[in-house]
Order: structure tokens, then sequence, then C-alpha cells
């Protein structure tokens, strides 16, 4: 029996996970640079300096998202 027939017949989800873990980013810091003006380009940047290694959609995502909140 595959793997993937493994994870769907056992509890109906995939128990197989794949791609990179999910960081935590640090929110309020995102939040407070774009109030600043910072581009999410700028921000992305600023972060990868303190260490996050993130990307400017996933900057802009997590901005939008917290509009909504």
């Amino acid at each position: 029996m595959s793997k993937f027939r493994e994870a769907i017949i056992g509890n109906h989800e995939f128990s197989v996970k794949y791609g990179r873990p999910k960081a935590d980013l640090p929110l309020d810091k995102i939040l407070e640079l774009s109030s600043q003006g910072y581009s999410c380009r700028a921000i992305a940047k600023e972060l990868e300096k303190q260490g996050i290694k993130t990307s400017k959609d996933t900057v802009n995502r997590l901005i939008r998202e917290s509009a909504y909140s």
C-alpha cells in the first residue's frame, strides 16, 4: 500500500508533510515597518538583515491578512 493511501485511510489527513516548515515571522515588526512607509520588498530586506529569510509576497500577504483581522 502506498504512503498516500495509508495517509488517506488513517484519519483522512495526509501525515506526510512536504516543503519547507513555516517560519515564525515577527508580525508586529512587519506592521511597524509597514506603518513607517516601508515597501514589502524593503521589509523583506530588513528581516533578512535580522536573519529571517522571507519573500516580499509573504510579507504582502501577512499585511493584507492583518488588515482584515
